[in-house]
């Protein structure tokens, strides 16, 4: 999994290098879609790594109160934000995936 993700930061990193500017409206259009697309994909794979962390105890494991105050030390992230995040379920991350590709069937 690791290289998968390695891959793609590599790969978002690329666009940094190409201006938006140049585009046509067109493309941009599409740039934006393919972005929100990834980005609830990202969204659901880090859903089930919190997850998987929180089942294992991960953050009591290395000294933390809670997995909230882990994350917010590890990310730098609120606990609010975990806080939110946790309510979501794995299958609303799949969902939410789904959802950024309409033609995309369920089940």
């Amino acid at each position: 999994m690791i290289d998968a993700l390695e891959q793609a930061e590599d790969s978002v990193a690329a666009c940094f290098g190409i201006p938006a500017w140049a585009a046509s409206k067109h493309d941009l259009v599409a740039a934006l879609e393919a972005t929100h697309r990834l980005e609830q994909r990202m969204a659901a794979v880090k859903l089930t790594l919190v997850r998987e962390l929180d089942g294992r105890g991960t953050a009591t494991a290395q000294g933390a109160s809670s997995a909230a105050v882990w994350l917010r030390d590890r990310l730098r992230l609120g606990v609010g934000h975990w806080r939110t995040a946790r309510g979501y379920s794995l299958d609303a991350g799949v969902a939410a995936c789904h959802d950024a590709e309409p033609w995309r069937t369920t089940g």
